[in-house]
């Protein structure tokens, strides 16, 4: 039996969400998905293989095209559905923070204050 960090299972949790919307919404027509919702058709296969789980932007760009919740396309054990969902991933740091890893916590508060210093402050 394989034991899975958070990080694991909300990679592996978006791989099956995408690709069954991709199968479900467009006949398992990646390029036909990828130009609906706007991404590029390689982020997508990148998605279904498991070699990669979208991020902020183009998990975004998903749940906007299916009314879903952006951190539900992400992989992470929240509601589907857009009604309960915040209108952006990035309004709610604080949900993202509780579901990572300790390690990527550092790493995405190092970038935040990377990302301040040159000005960024999302503020």
């Amino acid at each position: 039996m394989e034991i899975y960090n958070r990080d694991e299972l909300a990679k592996i949790r978006s791989q099956k969400r995408v690709t069954e919307l991709v199968d479900r919404y467009f006949g398992g027509n990646k390029k036909d998905f990828a130009e609906a919702v706007g991404i590029h058709k390689a982020s997508v296969t990148q998605y279904t293989n498991g070699s990669n789980a979208p991020g902020n932007v183009n998990a975004a760009k998903i749940a906007k095209y299916f009314n879903l919740n952006p951190l539900w396309v992400m992989g992470f054990d929240v509601e589907k559905e857009a009604e309960n969902a915040p209108d952006s991933v990035l309004v709610v740091p604080h949900v993202i923070m509780e579901v990572l890893e300790s390690d990527n916590r550092d790493s995405l508060i190092a970038y935040a204050e990377f990302l301040r210093q040159k000005g960024g402050d999302p503020q």
